[in-house]
């Protein structure tokens, strides 16, 4: 078991999924898609096949969000490295 600080582990604990999405809540394997809205042409996108950006059932999350927060994510297990705070128990 590893302790990787608090900050990163309140981070996980207030967010269903973090990150570059692989699979629903529904258990459905999620694809990329490319947005063809005028609001947001060409922009990438994770997406379950049975749900929409409007649907709060199913995932939804724009690829660069995911992108951003799998950098977040590893600037803080970095710090907690180079803090010398990790543990294994």
């Amino acid at each position: 078991m590893s302790s990787i600080g608090s900050s990163v582990e309140s981070r996980y604990r207030h967010t269903k999924q973090r990150g570059i999405p692989t699979r629903c809540n529904c258990g459905k394997a999620v694809d990329r898609f490319t947005s063809k809205t005028v609001k947001n042409p060409g922009r990438l996108f994770h997406c379950c096949p049975m749900g929409s950006e409007k649907d709060k059932t199913h995932l939804f999350k724009w690829t660069d969000k995911a992108v951003v927060e799998e950098i977040e994510d590893f600037q803080d297990l970095f710090g907690v490295f180079a803090r010398g705070q990790f543990r294994v128990s």
